[in-house]
């Protein structure tokens, strides 16, 4: 991801917003046989000059079947594109991730830690 940032706004973030489809190649059977992804990914600016941002957050949101198509549907990594820039090398981040349940109430999963390298 390449955020792009607002300086103007209240407060100043950075975001970047994409999708990835996943399907064999092969199905002409889009509906039930592809997966659509929507990424969101947002950072704030820290206010003290210098410092990685205070908090970042990224959205997943998978529609498609319940089973997995390919490999490309395992999520690896995210690339966030120019970081250095932003401050973020060295930067320790608590990550937690959030899905909602089979009755569609969120429930939140602490997986630990990251560090920007």
């Amino acid at each position: 991801m390449m955020p792009l940032c607002d300086l103007t706004a209240t407060p100043p973030s950075c975001s970047a917003k994409g999708t990835y489809i996943n399907d064999d190649g092969l199905t002409l059977d889009i509906k039930t046989e592809r997966h659509t992804y929507t990424i969101a990914y947002s950072h704030n600016i820290s206010t003290t000059v210098g410092a990685a941002p205070d908090t970042m957050e990224i959205v997943i949101t998978g529609t498609g079947p319940e089973h997995s198509i390919n490999g490309n549907d395992l999520l690896g990594a995210i690339q966030i594109y120019d970081y250095t820039n932003m401050n973020f090398t060295g930067a320790a981040y608590d990550v937690t991730v959030t899905q909602e349940d089979t009755v569609g109430t969120p429930v939140t999963h602490s997986i630990g830690e990251t560090v920007f390298r």
